[in-house]
């Protein structure tokens, strides 16, 4: 519905932009609430933004600007609360290279299904 491809390219770039902002943003804001409400937070707002995102036809091009850098700052805070909470979830022992495995392999899977999933949902 967008024709505009310097538009188009201009909301690439400051999602961008959002998206190292989100990391920042959403690892401070779990060191002030904690890392299970934030995650919390951040997975509500994520569905939020991704249900409505069709709307963004109706609104237009500002419309479809603020989701696209909204939905991108959102999701980037996964890159930031996903190692923390698996420390937290899971303690500094199991940290540890333990018969082959580790939590760092299994953060490394969290991120694979992680696009997965965002592939199956769009």
């Amino acid at each position: 519905f967008i024709n505009n491809d310097h538009f188009l390219a201009t909301t690439g770039a400051i999602a961008g932009l959002m998206n190292g902002g989100g990391r920042l943003v959403w690892g401070s804001l779990s060191d002030i609430l904690g890392i299970q409400k934030t995650l919390m937070l951040q997975t509500g707002t994520l569905t939020l933004l991704m249900f409505t995102f069709y709307a963004t036809k109706l609104g237009g091009e500002a419309m479809y600007f603020v989701w696209v850098s909204a939905i991108i700052f959102t999701s980037a805070g996964g890159f930031s609360l996903l190692p923390a909470a698996a420390m937290t979830f899971f303690g500094n022992k199991n940290s540890k290279l333990k018969d082959r495995t580790s939590i760092h392999q299994s953060r490394s899977w969290s991120f694979y299904f992680r696009g997965f999933l965002c592939l199956v949902g769009t």
